[in-house]
């Protein structure tokens, strides 16, 4: 009898977890159909020339804001949201690429669906969550796509950045796979609300060695104070221009102290104005202070400073020839 109790009490374990395993299977489905509306394809473009792609989500439909990485607008000067399979122009409302958040207002509002948004204290580690975005080749007639993972943590700073995308805390980790283009779309639970946004997948460790399922949305609770700021028009720590990362090996070819290319500027920003981007120009230094060859030294330097704030930037030109520009934070 005691061998009949346990087995039965082994079944009943056993069903529970079936059935918890098929209301999963079912929710994911479900949440892609609730977010997959919200979810749009984000075009970088220099001049008629497609740089980059990648996703952002509907924060409100009514304004036209969309929300994206950072790392994706800084790949272009100008830029398309597709919605519906059709490309529409978009205007960067504000950036802040040492949070990896930008907002965007598309040119028509029809056809768009706010995405709704969670709270950051009632993630749970271990909880399935669903990620939404476009693949890199996507085209604007394509649909998003989906992954789906669990949560590693649901809280943690992300340590290990790649030249263009900064170190940041408040971080989901999960081990949801980010395809290349997924930066910037949403990471969602079971019940279809944001979690997150993705911004960095990471598949080798510091050291080299191998890293499996080890990626990163920006925490919803970080990203909503961010966009706050970035609604009301400021910007955090961006200046209008766009950054290129040299390798040490090209730096050295071309007798350049470690910097950042300025590889453009968005038209109507102080980077503009200062006739910065396109020029050849390495930035070395931010007041007197020499930065790296990374997007994490660039937000070193300009961390604390308000918006409208005078930087004065250390340009260098190949041969070791240097000058001085002035010019405001956005």
């Amino acid at each position: 009898m005691a061998l009949g109790a346990a087995a039965l009490a082994l079944a009943a374990v056993a069903f529970v977890l079936l059935v918890g395993g098929g209301e999963n299977d079912r929710s994911v489905p479900q949440v892609v159909k609730r977010l997959a509306p919200s979810t749009v394809l984000v075009e970088a473009l220099r001049g008629d020339r497609r740089t980059a792609t990648g996703s952002g989500w509907v924060l409100d439909a009514g304004e036209g804001l969309v929300v994206t990485a950072a790392h994706v607008v800084n790949e272009g000067t100008r830029y398309r949201v597709a919605v519906n399979g059709k490309a529409r122009p978009a205007k960067l409302v504000g950036n802040a690429p040492c949070e990896d958040l930008a907002l965007l207002r598309v040119a028509g509002t029809s056809g768009l669906r706010d995405a709704p948004l969670g709270k950051g204290s009632g993630v749970e580690q271990g909880e399935t969550v669903v990620a939404l975005g476009f693949p890199a080749s996507a085209a604007p007639t394509d649909k998003a796509t989906s992954t789906r993972g669990v949560v590693s943590s649901e809280n943690t700073t992300f340590r290990d950045p790649s030249p263009d995308v900064p170190a940041y805390r408040e971080a989901v980790q999960t081990d949801t796979a980010l395809n290349p283009g997924y930066s910037g779309g949403p990471l969602a639970d079971l019940e279809g609300r944001l979690i997150g946004v993705n911004a960095a997948a990471r598949t080798t460790g510091s050291d080299g060695r191998p890293l499996q399922g080890q990626n990163y949305a920006i925490g919803i609770d970080r990203a909503r104070r961010v966009l706050g700021e970035l609604r009301r028009g400021r910007s955090i720590g961006w200046t209008g221009a766009t950054f290129g990362y040299p390798t040490t090996e090209e730096l050295l070819q071309r007798r350049l102290p470690p910097g950042l290319y300025l590889t453009g500027a968005v038209p109507g920003t102080p980077a503009v104005r200062a006739g910065l981007g396109g020029q050849g120009d390495l930035l070395a230094g931010v007041d007197g202070r020499p930065i790296g060859s990374s997007l994490s030294s660039y937000c070193a330097a300009v961390a604390g400073k308000a918006g409208g704030s005078e930087l004065k930037l250390t340009l260098a030109r190949p041969g070791g020839r240097t000058r001085e520009v002035s010019v405001a934070l956005a």
